[in-house]
């Protein structure tokens, strides 16, 4: 060995040491030279100054640079910061190794990435794979965009315009946060709203609510009534809306899809079967049971934690390894809980606009529809005179296909 020093810590010999002399006098802090700083780790614990120069096993000759020094056009170094074009030779062998999930690593199913590395690390990733392996490495890749501010700046450590997230956790909670990163579109550059995680705070917690209102009423046997098929058709749209866009890689279409039949279950579907649920109607008791079991699976994913506590409330296990929802080719017609629902809205409107309460009664409600929504809303009549305190409901025809509604209040 001469004297090229500690085989540990390359640090200047003990005189007249030997080998085994020099490494038991070095616990790995440089202890051959008392009182001499530690130096950095040799060769095997970092890459080599040059990436033409030798290469540890397991690094690609090449393969890396040491920050401060790179290669020049002209076979030169200078000083600055390392080379993007040899760090990512070397993040392209990525594809090649294997994890927990992906033992075979050039068998994985997709690539989650951001714009701005594609002609890098994607292309370097699947050139390496599919050169070394003859296998693509995955065939689908997710493109997400950046976080910025409201003025287009990109947030980031390094800017310095970030926020911990440990503070918006404790702000808002986790599945406030996640609600806001879900929300983000694919390869769209997403605005940092505190708003958006406000939103997510307030559907977790009306998920915790409709679950334990619904948990609260008798469960029925099975749904017979026009209505609550109808609401079961529905679901199956969304069901099959939200698995499609899941497997297309489009979180936030499916989370759209999802939120917007959710809000309309808790605010429309429930306050029309209310009082029947009171009473204990066996299939409004069904429907909501059904209803809240396929709502807290899709919201799973993106509200894990109120999900997993509404859900251990009535069933065993962890909601995450349910089986996900499936299309249960309810018979129902969907058509019925279009024109019920303008009729309810406009009935709270009128409400509002007179400062009465919800369940102020509504001496006459008069409704100009078209046949077809006469119909719909004949199927549904007993739930909308419940729901919206109706005394005296009458239809007459539309001659332009548009649905108009009087509602006359009960004088005070």
């Amino acid at each position: 060995m001469g004297r090229a020093g500690c085989l540990i810590c390359r640090c200047t010999p003990l005189p007249g040491a030997g080998v085994v002399a020099r490494l038991a006098a070095c616990p790995g802090a440089c202890g051959c030279v008392p009182g001499r700083p530690a130096r950095t780790p040799p060769l095997l614990h970092r890459p080599p100054r040059s990436p033409l120069s030798a290469a540890p096993a397991g690094i690609p000759r090449g393969s890396r640079t040491v920050r401060g020094r790179r290669p020049s056009r002209g076979g030169a170094t200078r000083r600055g910061r390392g080379g993007p074009r040899p760090r990512w030779r070397s993040s392209g062998c990525c594809a090649l190794w294997p994890t927990r999930s992906a033992p075979r690593p050039h068998r994985r199913s997709l690539r989650p990435q951001a714009h701005e590395i594609i002609r890098t690390w994607l292309f370097s990733s699947v050139l390496r794979a599919h050169t070394e392996t003859g296998v693509l490495p995955w065939r689908r890749v997710a493109i997400s965009g950046w976080v910025v501010t409201p003025d287009r700046q990109k947030l980031s450590k390094r800017s310095g315009r970030s926020d911990p997230p440990d503070e918006l956790i404790d702000r808002y909670g986790a599945d406030a946060v996640r609600y806001w990163a879900a929300s983000a579109r694919p390869g769209v550059d997403t605005v940092f709203d505190e708003t958006k995680m406000r939103v997510g705070r307030r559907l977790a917690t009306k998920l915790l609510n409709a679950s334990w209102f619904v948990l609260g009423l008798g469960p029925g046997d099975k749904p017979t009534e026009p209505l609550d098929l109808a609401l079961l058709a529905e679901l199956d749209a969304v069901v099959a809306d939200a698995t499609a866009a899941l497997d297309a890689c489009d979180y936030a279409e499916a989370l759209e899809r999802i939120e917007r039949f959710f809000w309309f279950w808790c605010d429309d579907y429930i306050e029309l079967v209310k009082d029947r649920a009171y009473e204990g109607d066996s299939s409004a008791g069904a429907t909501l049971r059904i209803a809240l079991s396929t709502v807290q699976r899709l919201l799973a994913p993106f509200l894990p934690f109120a999900a997993e506590e509404a859900w251990s409330w009535w069933q065993d296990g962890s909601i995450h390894v349910a089986p996900w929802p499936t299309v249960t080719s309810s018979d129902g017609d969907r058509s019925l809980l279009a024109p019920v629902t303008i009729v309810l809205a406009a009935i709270r409107r009128a409400k509002s606009e007179a400062r009465r309460s919800m369940r102020w009664p509504v001496a006459e409600l008069v409704v100009t529809c078209t046949e077809v929504q006469e119909a719909a809303l004949v199927a549904t009549e007993r739930d909308l005179r419940s729901a919206g305190t109706v005394q005296v409901l009458r239809y007459t025809r539309s001659m332009d296909g548009e649905l108009a509604i009087k509602a006359t209040l009960a004088p005070a």
